[in-house]
């Protein structure tokens, strides 16, 4: 069953099912051709635009989308390029473009690491138990 939230504006996908559709329909678009990811966090290079919302710790926005690209992403979650750290502990991601819905999806920041000017910000997607 595909599940997704509404939050604020944005409907994203928070099951692993929703985030399954929602990396599919990515990697999908990027490569123009259709997969199955089999291996449990094997990660896809992927370089697409992301707006990023940071979010406080009941994950409320906490201000404007900053734009971002992505850097890589699996379904148990995804690391991005930015030209600073977004150092706070939730994020909303929200993929524009014609994907369809969800195109976003809530991470929790697990580090955050300097790349010559820019910094990569990894994190694991947030869904249900």
């Amino acid at each position: 069953m595909h599940e997704t939230l509404v939050h604020a504006e944005f409907i994203y996908a928070d099951t692993k099912q929703s985030l399954d559709n929602l990396v599919g329909a990515l990697l999908e678009e990027s490569h123009r051709d259709v997969f199955v990811e089999r291996r449990r966090r094997h990660r896809h290079p992927l370089s697409k635009p992301v707006n990023v919302t940071p979010l406080s710790e009941d994950c409320q926005p906490l201000g404007n989308e900053i734009p971002a690209l992505t850097h890589d992403i699996s379904t148990a979650g995804i690391s991005i390029l930015n030209v600073a750290p977004i150092e706070h502990r939730y994020l909303m991601l929200r993929f524009p473009g014609e994907l369809r819905p969800p195109r976003a999806a809530m991470v929790e920041v697990v580090r955050h690491e300097r790349a010559g000017p820019l910094w990569i910000i990894a994190g694991k997607f947030l869904v249900k138990p």
